[in-house]
């Protein structure tokens, strides 16, 4: 599965609060160990030492954009737009991630309530 990089997925998850379920694929890290992130999915959400941010897919993060959202491809670079904001990245994940962000820090998007 291809998501966002981690650093838009944390910036995204901070300002928006989207979890993708407790089931979902999400960045994983033993606090304290120089493991780093990689993705998978969680099971044992109940360790103290397990370090979480959802990984955001492309899936995922149209879903959760505004309609009439466009992404499209340019050689090598993807570019998503929702008028006025256009982000490019060299993946579509991460040009629909970084678009969210522009969004949210815009006030378009509205951070989820948490429950």
């Amino acid at each position: 599965m291809h998501t966002a990089s981690l650093e838009l997925c944390k910036e995204l998850y901070e300002l928006s609060g989207w979890l993708t379920g407790i089931d979902g694929n999400c960045y994983v890290s033993l606090t304290g160990e120089r493991r780093g992130f990689e993705v998978r999915p969680v099971t044992d959400t109940g360790n103290a030492r397990i370090q979480i941010c959802p990984a955001y897919d492309l899936g995922y993060l149209l879903r959760k954009l505004p309609a009439g959202n466009v992404l499209t491809s340019l050689e090598d670079e993807w570019i998503a737009s929702s008028s006025p904001k256009v982000t490019t990245a060299s993946n579509p994940e991460d040009a629909a991630a970084k678009l969210a962000i522009e969004l949210f820090k815009e006030g378009i998007l509205k951070r989820v309530a948490a429950s």
